[in-house]
């Protein structure tokens, strides 16, 4: 590492052998930023293929599987090349990547070559421009205003995404000649790109594809402890803007900059690392703000990090950020009743409009991510997402060559299923069945409802007038499983109506409202699938139109639709339109091939290979079952996966 904690940026990179170069710009609004620009020596060779893991890599990285990052996984080749990221070496395509808050154009660079994502896209023949948003380290100066100016620091990031990104896409576009550019932005930095495209949506065409890791535009939900406690705190935060005795920290309109006492614990740092008081701080630094994970932190980073990092931030920013927790929505900075008034003719500030975002948008996130990872799907929901879809095996389907569903986890598990679905465990403890599903290691997304006597062909009981109390069991019951088995997703079924009345209809919506309410305790979400009475006559909710207005007028988020293709083709027809008016609504996905219900590529009525690519570009972020009956052997039959360029 030598001392490269001691160097700015520029110099940072030069001393990793490449070739920087410092562009200053201006602003509409008059604020000066920093650019640097990433130039690879003529004689360099790359040494690792672009890959989508490693983009992911600001700050943390994964010591165990560093030589898997050498080749690109097909699900995102696919999805690097839908967004016309693979290129050939030469081609010097522009790329910009923007940082999260409290950070600068150092994060893509740190960790060195091989490791950091400026570097390797460099290698790899791209034009590699880092942001500095303004009021970091590097963009602190103004046409009119100096830093100790309050004038100066009155932005969060809606200014960024306003006026720094529009400023550095036209700078780069002249400078190089190129008509379009692509973008990579981290937390804050893909914020500023959803304003950009919300509220300029004329640089839409500037952008050929952009790539969001870990966006924060839905905050809600939050489980940072840290982020929690700051959006409690938002009154007090916002008065040390106002008064000197928060300067030590804030320098009353300034969040967090390189100052005497961050010089302070670099020093401890570098004299102490690795020592167990030093890794116990940076645990706390770390992890209370983003999710634990020691193990994919490299603890002899920590001089570098911290000799670049926090690169301060206005505390608007943060405020804004406060206010994204307090609402759970993605809307423009609150000012109060009366300045909204004033401002955006209303009383709560507009949500911005990620419709208007037509980018090609890939999102990266982790499972563990505590800011963004319980609502990142809702920015699926507006916007252009190029997503890779995740495949689940219906154990009362697949696997059906043993006879029972205990012993069918491990077959999945070796099959390379990463999840499973299925009917009720019939016959099977709890304690069986949920020792079964850990030795095979795999997640449970979806759990049945208790149905009743199956060989009487029972289907549920909860449109059935008479049978509330058996109802009320069964769904006490289907929760103690889906407890045992970490499952969030219950299914539960109707039954079977010969001549519904309006007592099923009253029944049924009775019996859901009671299942809603006992599996929202749990952070249980209860869907409906709609099944057509051709497969299974008499079947009480056979109706997607009735599903859907059913869910609507409930209006929960632990109530949704569980759309089978198989069932959706046999009842509404038009899929393409059927889906994109369901999918708002729906919780969870299922396929199989009509009329025989076969692996999907097998004989029949629905072109898969379309149905899967219509669910990625629509933004379908859950898993989809595979509730099919294989035509001969289940493993034999999953040669369609690859065959259309899918993985397990």
């Amino acid at each position: 590492m030598q001392l490269y904690f001691i160097l700015l940026q520029p110099e940072l990179i030069k001393a990793h052998g490449y070739v920087a170069e410092t562009h200053q710009i201006c602003t509409e609004d008059g604020y000066y930023l920093t650019m640097h620009r990433v130039l690879s020596p003529n004689d360099r060779v790359s040494s690792m293929p672009l890959n989508a893991d490693t983009i992911t890599d600001a700050a943390v990285i994964d010591n165990k599987n560093s030589e898997d990052r050498k080749s690109i996984s097909p699900d995102c080749h696919r999805i690097l090349e839908t967004l016309g990221c693979c290129t050939s070496p030469g081609s010097k395509l522009p790329v910009i990547i923007s940082h999260g808050v409290l950070s600068s154009s150092a994060d893509w660079v740190l960790l060195g070559p091989d490791k950091s994502i400026a570097y390797i896209l460099c290698d790899n023949g791209f034009d590699v421009w880092l942001t500095n948003a303004r009021g970091n380290t590097y963009s602190k100066s103004h046409k009119h205003y100096s830093i100790k100016d309050k004038e100066f620091w009155n932005f969060s990031w809606h200014e960024i995404g306003y006026y720094d990104l529009p400023a550095t896409i036209d700078y780069i576009l002249e400078k190089t000649g190129h008509s379009k550019l692509y973008y990579i932005g981290h937390s804050q930095g893909a914020n500023a790109f959803y304003v950009m495209g919300s509220e300029r949506p004329e640089y839409n065409a500037k952008v050929k594809g952009m790539i969001s890791l870990a966006p924060a535009a839905f905050l809600g939900n939050q489980r940072s402890p840290l982020l929690k406690f700051i959006a409690k705190c938002y009154s007090i935060i916002d008065v040390m803007q106002r008064f000197a005795w928060g300067s030590y920290i804030c320098n009353i309109n300034e969040w967090l900059p390189l100052n005497k006492l961050q010089s302070c614990v670099l020093k401890t740092f570098v004299r102490k690392a690795p020592h167990t008081v030093t890794k116990g701080f940076c645990n706390c630094w770390f992890f209370l703000i983003a999710g634990f994970g020691s193990d994919q932190l490299d603890k002899s980073m920590l001089p570098l990090i911290f000799g670049h990092s926090p690169a301060g931030a206005s505390v608007k920013q943060l405020l804004h950020f406060s206010q994204l927790i307090s609402s759970g929505s993605f809307r423009k900075f609150d000012y109060g009743t009366k300045t909204n008034l004033k401002l955006y003719g209303s009383t709560q500030p507009p949500k911005y409009t990620l419709e208007r975002v037509k980018v090609p948008v890939a999102i990266f996130y982790s499972e563990n991510d505590f800011i963004t990872h319980r609502t990142i799907a809702r920015s699926y929901q507006f916007l252009y997402t190029v997503m890779a879809l995740k495949f689940a095996s219906n154990l009362s389907f697949m696997f059906t060559e043993v006879p029972n569903i205990i012993e069918r986890y491990q077959l999945a598990k070796q099959a390379g299923f990463k999840a499973v679905e299925s009917g009720f465990p019939y016959g099977f403890s709890v304690q069986q069945v949920a020792a079964a599903k850990k030795k095979a290691n795999v997640d449970q997304v979806l759990l049945n409802v208790f149905t009743g006597d199956v060989t009487k062909g029972e289907l549920g009981f909860a449109a059935i007038p008479g049978e509330e109390e058996h109802f009320k069991r069964s769904i006490e019951k289907t929760i103690e499983y889906a407890k045992a088995l970490d499952c969030k997703m219950i299914h539960v079924m109707s039954g079977k109506v010969e001549t519904p009345t309006s007592a099923n209809d009253v029944v049924y919506e009775k019996n859901l409202l009671y299942a809603i309410e006992k599996c929202q305790k749990e952070d249980i979400i209860v869907v409906i699938e709609p099944i057509n009475n051709y497969s299974v006559p008499n079947y009480y909710m056979n109706n997607f139109q009735k599903g859907l207005d059913l869910v609507k007028k409930v209006n929960s988020t632990h109530f949704k639709l569980l759309m089978d293709i198989f069932h959706l083709q046999h009842c509404c027809g038009n899929i393409t339109k059927s889906i994109q008016k369901f999918l708002p609504y729906i919780g969870h996905i299922q396929i199989a091939q009509v009329p025989d219900r076969h692996e999907p590529d097998t004989p029949g009525e629905i072109d898969y290979k379309y149905v899967l690519s219509l669910l990625e570009t629509t933004g379908y972020t859950g898993y989809v079952g595979l509730e099919y009956r294989p035509k001969s052997l289940t493993t034999e039959g999953l040669s369609w996966i690859k065959k259309y360029s899918y993985t397990l």
